[in-house]
């Protein structure tokens, strides 16, 4: 017997007393009851940095953040296993949960050329060091913004699609945790109605969304400035970075990350 309707039966949220009502019940009937809770999930998420914490300054300002990384001499992870030198990273904390991180990225400046970078994506800032990004680095050629990752192989590249980097220009980017064990990853330049795409296949790259790693941005010799920060979950519910709510109330449903600020 299922009762589907309200007026079936009455239920008392503070005892858990289920009553149904007599008329509804028949000599020798079998009575199954099943609930499902509402879930209301809250993490509450903090950039942290990580690698390299002398040579980063972050400062946040009405729903950005820019980072300066002033390392003289550095450079991004090339093996597997192996750290880079004086990366920083600034990252959110290790979770199942998180499945899509999206952003918005203004490169202010390289000062160290092409040994200087911005990595936005998905990293472990230590151990084996894998990561999957979009890379946006000082090389002064149509390499310059791409994606960037540590391949099966355990060494570090980076593959099409390419394009030069633009001075000045806003660049949005996401990348997600895929049911088919890859990263999808997406990158735009400001008013380019081209939206490049890059599948991290298992079979290409070392990380893969079974293996844990953190979502954010690895930094070196550059300075940067991010907004629309959005971290999501499985669900597709979210919230923003310092006030960018995800609606116009400025709340979001069920199931939710929340980020603050960097510390």
């Amino acid at each position: 017997m299922q009762l589907k309707l309200k007026q079936d039966y009455t239920y008392d949220a503070k005892t858990g007393d289920i009553v149904v009502k007599a008329d509804r019940l028949t000599s020798g009937v079998k009575l199954t009851i099943s609930a499902q809770a509402e879930e209301d999930v809250k993490i509450d998420y903090t950039l942290q940095t990580y690698g390299d914490t002398e040579d980063v300054t972050v400062t946040q300002d009405a729903g950005s953040m820019t980072i300066s990384q002033t390392a003289e001499s550095a450079s991004m992870v090339g093996n597997k296993g192996t750290a880079g030198k004086n990366v920083s990273y600034i990252l959110f904390p290790q979770s199942k949960e998180a499945a899509k991180m999206t952003l918005k990225l203004k490169v202010n400046s390289f000062s160290n050329g092409k040994y200087s970078g911005v990595y936005a994506g998905a990293f472990q800032p230590d151990g084996d060091y894998l990561y999957n990004s979009i890379g946006f680095r000082g090389t002064g050629d149509a390499n310059a913004v791409s994606p960037y990752w540590l391949k099966a192989s355990g060494k570090a590249g980076n593959g099409s699609p390419k394009q030069a980097w633009t001075e000045g220009a806003v660049y949005t980017v996401s990348i997600e945790k895929k049911a088919d064990n890859t990263y999808y990853a997406t990158f735009q330049e400001e008013g380019s109605e081209t939206v490049n795409e890059k599948t991290f296949k298992a079979s290409d790259s070392a990380l893969t969304p079974d293996i844990m790693a953190q979502f954010g941005l690895a930094v070196y010799s550059a300075d940067v400035t991010v907004t629309d920060m959005v971290l999501s979950d499985m669900s597709g519910f979210a919230n923003c970075y310092r006030g960018g709510f995800c609606n116009e109330s400025g709340t979001v449903c069920r199931k939710r990350i929340y980020y603050t600020e960097h510390r």
